[in-house]
């Protein structure tokens, strides 16, 4: 592990880092395409730092302007917001999204996105959710009334575990000055396992008491 980063670091690159990073580095965009990621949580915070890193045009869908700052620290060189407003009209605005990464787990909000994505693009969905997906045929064609030879979307995809590639992930970034955004708690109370409840299962109640942020 580089000195550049420390474990806590280090830790939520081996996770989030690689499963963002990956699916960016093999969703076919180049330097200077327009990449929009979706959501600024724990995988799309690290999403921005490396599309901006990748030279992409960097835009960031959120909700509430409270956003805005953080994404545009984070590298996004526009933010568009959803309480505002549907951001299709933007992204098409400029020129639709060679990919749009969608991080959120929000089944309805991925949805409406595809009609932001430009002729060629794609639909990357990592945002982990049981909700289906409502997209039609014609969306992927190119809407209602597609221009001849249109293709939105070669594919709505998701990310494949087997371009995974982890082993120089943390060093490379460290140099960057990509880091996350990660947060240490103190000892959990109770240990691992509090009576029956697993660990696991106590995340949301860690989180109400303030022992836990996310």
């Amino acid at each position: 592990m580089p000195d550049l980063l420390s474990p806590d670091e280090a830790a939520p690159l081996l996770c989030a880092g690689i499963t963002v990073y990956n699916s960016l580095r093999n969703a076919g965009a180049r330097p200077g395409d327009l990449v929009a990621i979706h959501g600024i949580g724990g995988l799309g915070h690290l999403g921005l730092q490396y599309a901006r890193q990748m030279g992409f045009r960097t835009v960031a869908i959120g909700r509430g302007r409270d956003k805005e700052p953080m994404a545009k620290k984070l590298g996004a060189h526009d933010y568009l917001d959803f309480d505002a407003g549907s951001p299709v009209e933007a992204l098409q605005t400029l020129g639709g999204a060679r990919v749009i990464l969608a991080t959120a787990p929000d089944s309805q909000a991925m949805s409406s996105l595809i009609e932001g994505v430009g002729p060629g693009g794609t639909l990357l969905v990592i945002g982990a959710t049981v909700e289906p997906l409502s997209i039609s045929p014609a969306q992927l064609l190119g809407g209602a009334n597609p221009e001849p030879g249109l293709r939105r979307c070669a594919a709505v995809q998701r990310a494949d575990r087997s371009t995974l590639d982890d082993r120089p992930l943390p060093a490379r970034q460290g140099r960057a000055g990509l880091r996350p955004d990660a947060q240490r708690a103190g000892p959990v109370p109770g240990g691992a396992h509090h009576g029956h409840i697993p660990y696991r299962e106590r995340i949301l109640e860690f989180m109400h008491c303030g022992i836990l942020s996310g």
